[in-house]
């Protein structure tokens, strides 16, 4: 039951910009920061039967923060502050990426090694260039939330961060994934 529940509640925090934008314009912002300061609460104590540690770690993390801006948003009627969600994801996300770099294996070979666990040195390379692409996709995504989140209207920072974001990301993955059966795999088998 927990682990449907925090499936659920993971769709539902993802589209959270459409939750904002709908709160905003439908609702005092003080309700739709407190409903969703209770779905992630919700989602943090059905994280345990989750995932890998890592992932755990992040969905953890990301939960905490949503809590403290949607709870701080609630107590100080602040609608500002909701906006700023997607900003602290994409700075946890580049943290993440960027401190495997420094400290392998890189995010993108862990995910790698759950396919094939004995890589190639060549395969390892190209998952850290791949972890490091990854690392400006979240600098320049975090980047443009910021942007949208101090200066944008709402609408913008809805569009940009409910669904332009996530067609970038998605372009990004099938490009990359495209890429490593076409030219990676054949030359490596990765």
């Amino acid at each position: 039951m927990k682990k449907k529940l925090g499936l659920l509640l993971g769709i539902i925090l993802f589209i959270y910009p459409l939750w904002v934008y709908w709160g905003i314009n439908h609702l005092n912002p003080r309700w739709i920061a407190f409903i969703l300061c209770v779905f992630f609460i919700v989602r943090l104590l059905c994280i345990r039967n989750m995932l890998t540690k890592a992932m755990k770690t992040q969905l953890w993390l990301a939960s905490v923060i949503g809590i403290v801006i949607t709870g701080s948003s609630a107590l100080s009627a602040n609608e500002q502050l909701l906006r700023f969600y997607p900003v602290i994801v994409s700075v946890g996300f580049l943290c993440w990426f960027t401190f495997s770099l420094w400290f392998p294996p890189t995010v993108i070979e862990v995910f790698a090694r759950l396919k094939k666990p004995d890589l190639s040195e060549y395969a390892v390379r190209y998952t850290r260039l791949v972890t490091l692409w990854w690392c400006l996709f979240f600098l320049m995504n975090g980047t443009v939330a910021a942007w949208s989140a101090v200066e944008g209207s709402l609408a913008f920072w809805t569009i940009y961060n409910g669904s332009v974001s996530y067609v970038i990301m998605g372009l990004w993955f099938a490009i990359e994934w495209c890429f490593r059966k076409c030219v990676i795999e054949p030359r490596d088998n990765l």
